[in-house]
């Protein structure tokens, strides 16, 4: 069971990166991805959004932050919400926004249970 609270927290936390994007998107037309930061031990306490449009994203190909065989599509794929394009083709309607988002819920239990086991072994080692 997913605890309501954390859903609360983490639905806030989506609302605002999606607010970002809209605001972002607004300013230059570019179009914009809401995506999931990694999870490191050293900040093992928080889930982070990244907004990217397509320039940082073939930056941080660049940077080997990201896989070198990773696509546009993949990043649309995998993105918990994106932006239409300059044109306004290409956006989300609403069932295509609540697909987006019950998906995130699921990353958020996942990265939840998985930092919630991380700190136990931490413990566990002491």
């Amino acid at each position: 069971m997913y605890n309501p609270f954390l859903q609360f927290t983490d639905y806030l936390r989506y609302r605002e990166a999606v607010k970002q994007a809209d605001k972002e998107h607004a300013k230059t037309g570019e179009r914009y991805y809401v995506m999931p930061a990694t999870v490191s031990e050293a900040s093992a306490s928080a889930i982070k959004l990244l907004i990217m449009n397509r320039k940082t994203f073939r930056k941080l190909k660049q940077k080997h932050y990201i896989s070198q065989i990773a696509t546009q599509r993949d990043l649309l794929n995998e993105c918990f919400y994106c932006t239409p394009y300059r044109d306004g083709n290409g956006y989300l309607d609403a069932h295509g926004r609540r697909i987006k988002l019950l998906l995130y819920f699921s990353y958020c239990k996942a990265t939840q249970k998985l930092i919630k086991e991380y700190k136990h072994a931490k413990q566990k080692q002491k």
